[in-house]
């Protein structure tokens, strides 16, 4: 399974500034193992070990925990602690904690969402692909509103098998 995930960000700051930002990434999912990486990152190798982008490097998860990979650099990065588990990060969000609610059709999902006192999160869930069609975050006053569109595209080959002779670090290897 691959899928285009685009993230579109706008954040109204307290000085009255509209911030907005748009990115998008690739996932990549396949058995016990899942890659997303930035889709029109820099491709430029860094100029010593203690410059790669963390910011930029794919996020390789399998079962047994998750490592970074700098492609242009060549170097795979073990992960001590993890932000995400294997199944939330494959999945873009865990959905165990959301209830049924109501939203837009799309094709295929089913609508869930959580809310609290700040903030509220909705999701297209789509069981077939056991992936959100589409993510909503956003803060009760308006300051701030994600909208992220997960998009299937066709299967072509695992970035994972194509990292024979990269170098592996520990994350401790990148600090100065």
């Amino acid at each position: 399974m691959v899928a285009l995930i685009t993230h579109d960000v706008v954040e109204h700051d307290a000085e009255g500034v509209t911030h907005t930002t748009h990115w998008q990434e690739r996932l990549t999912r396949d058995g016990d193992q899942c890659w997303i990486e930035r889709v029109g990152a820099s491709t430029r190798p860094a100029a010593s070990v203690h410059e790669i982008d963390l910011r930029i490097a794919a996020r390789w998860y399998t079962r047994d925990g998750e490592q970074l990979v700098s492609v242009p650099d060549k170097t795979i990065i073990d992960v001590d602690h993890p932000d995400e588990t294997y199944a939330t990060a494959c999945a873009l969000v865990d959905v165990t904690g959301l209830s049924p609610t109501s939203g837009p059709a799309v094709t295929h999902a089913r609508w869930l969402g959580a809310t609290n006192a700040r903030e509220f999160v909705r999701v297209a869930w789509r069981s077939d692909l056991d992936l959100p069609a589409v993510i909503e975050r956003g803060t009760w006053n308006g300051r701030v509103l994600a909208h992220t569109t997960i998009t299937p595209q066709r299967f072509v080959i695992a970035p994972w098998s194509s990292l024979v002779g990269f170098r592996h670090l520990d994350v401790s290897d990148l600090e100065d």
